[in-house]
């Protein structure tokens, strides 16, 4: 599931497992999830049947390179201790800590950032934040759109 966020509970191991040897699952909380499941966590707080819990198995990929046969085995996890900005929209989140350089990177860039936390008490800053950057939010296109409208909506 794209842009899911979830929490790793356990990993399972074959019996006598090398270090080097995949797992069997990686069991992952997801809040979201909505399926059919095995497992839950303990109750939490707005969850009293507990966290649904999905096991993630590995996954083998065949495929052919330079006409002979080759296969790939791998778990399809992305493992996060930080998501950009773009990585982050469409996501809504509890708590976020926000590291926003010294300029606005690309028009609209910090408003994304701003609106992916649910309230302000979940928003910590990383850095101080410059009143300037805020106030001129969207950089020149912006006011050079604030302009246009102007101009075209004088009279009305």
């Amino acid at each position: 599931m794209n842009a899911t966020v979830g929490v790793i509970e356990d990993i399972v191991w074959e019996c006598g497992a090398e270090r080097s040897h995949l797992p069997l699952a990686v069991l992952v909380s997801c809040k979201d999830y909505k399926g059919p499941t095995l497992w839950h966590t303990e109750p939490r707080e707005g969850f009293p049947q507990g966290i649904p819990i999905v096991p993630i198995t590995p996954l083998k990929t065949s495929f052919e390179s330079q006409s002979r046969p080759m296969a790939r085995t791998q778990l399809p996890l992305r493992l996060a201790w930080a998501v950009t900005v773009h990585k982050s929209q469409g996501l809504t989140l509890p708590r976020i800590r926000l590291g926003l350089g010294k300029k606005e990177f690309s028009c609209g860039l910090t408003f994304v950032a701003l609106s992916r936390v649910t309230s302000l008490d979940g928003l910590l800053f990383i850095e101080k934040l410059n009143w300037e950057r805020v106030k001129n939010l969207g950089g020149k296109f912006l006011q050079l759109r604030l302009q246009d409208l102007a101009r075209r909506y004088q009279s009305i």
